[in-house]
């Protein structure tokens, strides 16, 4: 039994990146035999929205060097940038709009990680269709940096990201489930055909 896959491919936070790195063009469905499928567009949710040629971390940082920022909710341990962070007050940041015994229970799940230093070397966001989750009452990565990341990439001509909003904090999967399955069907389901 055969059959074409497409998928849609998707990110939420730093997994923005991995959305968007991942989409080579290789493995777009218009790129390759009609026969094989692809990655027909992304959605992001709460994502990183990257540049080409940038890091995670290296965009969020003054362009000067002048001093580093870190998030509030991040504690860097013994040799800073070259080592690995913890969460502070991850219910808040990250789960907020959940009861507090749900948001607690999920920030004893977050784990420690590195600065993201990983360069984007892929460029998405002009060969496919892309929308953006904008999360109003995000506390970890607030609606404004979302806004301006969409808006910066879509200052490009070929690039053209939708947007879409919800009240909800950096765990729309958490907080806003139907809603954002919901929007994930609208935006993906023109793309299947």
């Amino acid at each position: 039994m055969g059959g074409v896959l497409s998928c849609l491919d998707s990110g939420h936070s730093s997994g923005g990146f991995a959305a968007t790195a991942s989409a080579i063009p290789e493995l777009l469905a218009k790129k390759r035999k009609e026969d094989m499928g692809g990655i027909i567009g992304i959605f992001y949710a709460a994502a990183f929205l990257i540049p080409v040629g940038a890091s995670v971390h290296t965009f969020f940082q003054p362009r000067d060097g002048s001093y580093p920022v870190i998030p509030p909710y991040c504690d860097f341990h013994d040799r800073g940038f070259a080592g690995v962070a913890s969460t502070i007050d991850g219910a808040a940041y990250f789960f907020n709009g959940l009861d507090a015994d749900k948001a607690k229970y999920y920030e004893s799940t977050l784990t420690a990680s590195p600065a993201f230093f990983s360069v984007l070397e892929n460029d998405a966001y002009a060969p496919l269709p892309c929308t953006y989750l904008i999360t109003d009452d995000d506390m970890a990565l607030p609606a404004a940096y979302q806004e301006g990341m969409v808006a910066l990439r879509n200052q490009r001509p070929q690039v053209n990201i939708g947007v879409v909003r919800c009240s909800s904090g950096h765990s729309p999967q958490l907080t806003w489930t139907e809603g954002l399955v919901a929007e994930l069907q609208k935006f993906g389901k023109p793309l299947l055909g």
